[in-house]
């Protein structure tokens, strides 16, 4: 595996209150903001001096992005691509993707490390309460065929107002489980 892509919708620290799950922002850029509103926002959240990459309106959604990289983000604490998206009709913040890039000379250490910082993250989201909502637990995002790449979720929050948290996992492919085991001869199952 030589590198594993972790996105991360929306935010991750906004869900701090003890009752139903609601997804308001991500750090102090809040959903629904305008794009100056954002900008300092950001500029509070990572410092005066963050470079930030305006991008033009996408002929194709009609969407705007923000993005700024930062040299280490938490949970996994390696580099990062934060994406904020501005709505064609609200222009205004509608989704926040944080994509981390683990280096290709990644550690076993490092990769374990990274994957019990990931599974932190879940249980803590997923011990929020989601009332009137659900949650998916890790599980590939498309139909299961052998043969065919998907990507994993490792976890999906959706809250009654349909904000919602999702972490990605890198894409997987589905292959035959063949067992070695006596009692298991002859049973292969996807995996």
């Amino acid at each position: 595996l030589y590198r594993l892509l972790m996105l991360f919708l929306i935010a991750m620290w906004s869900i701090s209150r003890s009752y139903a799950a609601e997804v308001e922002g991500f750090l102090n850029a809040a959903f629904g903001s305008r794009e100056d509103i954002v900008v300092d926002a950001i500029k509070k959240d990572f410092g005066e001096s963050q470079k930030i990459q305006l991008y033009p309106v996408d002929e194709q959604t009609g969407t705007k992005t923000i993005e700024i990289k930062v040299p280490h983000f938490t949970p996994l604490d390696v580099p990062a691509t934060i994406s904020y998206i501005l709505g064609y009709k609200c222009h205004c913040l509608i989704q926040v993707s944080v994509v981390w890039q683990l280096p290709q000379n990644i550690t076993h250490a490092q990769r374990n490390s990274a994957l019990e910082n990931i599974s932190k993250l879940v249980t803590s989201l997923s011990t929020k309460a989601w009332a009137d909502g659900s949650i998916l637990l890790g599980r590939v995002s498309d139909e299961i065929k052998e043969g065919q790449t998907s990507n994993y979720v490792f976890f999906r929050g959706v809250a009654s107002d349909n904000s919602a948290i999702t972490v990605w996992g890198a894409p997987v492919i589905i292959v035959k489980n063949i067992s070695t085991a006596q009692a298991d001869k002859g049973k292969a199952t996807l995996t």
